[in-house]
């Protein structure tokens, strides 16, 4: 690395585009896209290049990297480096032939799951049965942690994730007082506001689904946390995260996300929110290319559009502006094929979580 730029703490490689569901929020647009994935031997240089960086970790994700041929070599070569491997997975295509292989090969496996009823978390998702598919893939990957760990064997951790819009925000009691128990070797449970990026950021979304700005605070308020910690299983660390030191505005010009976006073709985001690169691991040095992400950030035009963020739907205004300007020819066009946003059906929030959906 230069002397002014550190390394990133760690990296996100969404491994390819290639999707079984369509969810309304993707940031990638993933099974809406060409898939961009790699070749074997492409997608180990890129490994060499991300792991020269000496990250804390890198983690998998797409799409569903789990469909990808060869990735259970890929997070091998990760872990040989010495580094930190994770896989973020929707649970799709998980059933008991995967569970070992999974086991053997990651160090951390979070599977998501966007609501606290299968009909939420489907209606998000875009596709029925997927609450029920993330779900068994949480047993299955429990009952294999449990086997081991009464073996006396190392074992991975295991998380699930939930990305909060207004229309989920309704269950988050439910989530954690339902929902979670049912998965004893969960030890993680991360419930993240919805970041304005990829069809995320499209404008009925964010009216209708990234939290308001009352939203994020009381997602953050330690009154909330306090509650939802109550409600969830002993030994599981809850997160609850909206994201404001990512969040852009007049006093945060080039806000430091410790992250490098890799897209699937090896690309490197310029903001993980953004679909502006700065450079591929394929054609240059990591460091070259991590050390321009900087640089890029600096540009003034960004800096321009930055400064009127005040909130999670200006951000998405913010993100649609850069990347119509810095987009490629090809990511505009393919923006401008976005349908547009279709609410989703409201879902009656659980009594006990009643008042949290009045809010929104």
């Amino acid at each position: 690395m230069t002397a002014n730029v550190a390394a990133p703490r760690g990296i996100v490689w969404q491994l390819t585009y290639a999707c079984p569901l369509r969810c309304v929020h993707c940031y990638t647009e993933s099974g809406r896209r060409p898939t961009r994935q790699l070749s074997r031997p492409e997608q180990s240089r890129v490994v060499d290049a991300m792991i020269s960086l000496e990250p804390y970790e890198i983690s998998l994700g797409g799409g569903e990297p789990l469909i990808v041929p060869g990735v259970y070599e890929l997070a091998e070569q990760i872990r040989a480096a010495d580094v930190g491997v994770s896989v973020w997975t929707s649970g799709w295509t998980i059933g008991p032939d995967l569970i070992d292989p999974i086991l053997d090969s990651f160090d951390a496996i979070h599977v998501s799951v966007d609501g606290a009823t299968a009909e939420m978390h489907d209606a998000i998702r875009g596709r029925r049965g997927s609450f029920d598919r993330a779900t068994r893939a949480l047993e299955l990957l429990g009952a294999g942690i449990d086997d081991r760990r009464r073996r006396g064997q190392w074992v991975p951790y295991l998380g699930i994730d939930c990305c909060v819009t207004r229309s989920n925000f309704g269950q988050l009691r439910q989530y954690c007082g339902e929902l979670l128990h049912r998965f004893p070797e969960v030890t993680v449970a991360n419930l993240d506001a919805c970041l304005p990026n990829g069809l995320a950021s499209r404008a009925g979304f964010a009216e209708h689904e990234l939290l308001t700005e009352q939203l994020c605070a009381e997602l953050t308020s330690d009154e909330l946390g306090a509650e939802l910690r109550s409600l969830a299983p002993r030994g599981v660390t809850l997160g609850l995260d909206a994201y404001q030191a990512w969040r852009p505005s007049a006093d945060n010009l080039q806000p430091e996300t410790g992250f490098m976006e890799v897209e699937a073709d090896g690309s490197v985001r310029v903001y993980p929110f953004l679909e502006w690169t700065a450079g591929s691991l394929l054609t240059e040095s990591a460091a070259e290319v991590w050390a321009r992400v900087h640089e890029y950030r600096r540009d003034p035009f960004l800096a321009e559009v930055f400064a009127s963020v005040t909130d999670m739907t200006g951000w998405a205004v913010a993100v649609r502006r850069l990347d119509e300007h810095f987009g490629s020819g090809e990511t505009q066009q393919r923006i401008a094929r976005r349908p547009e946003f279709i609410a989703l059906p409201a879902v009656p929030a659980p009594a006990a979580d009643r008042h949290l959906k009045e809010k929104v």
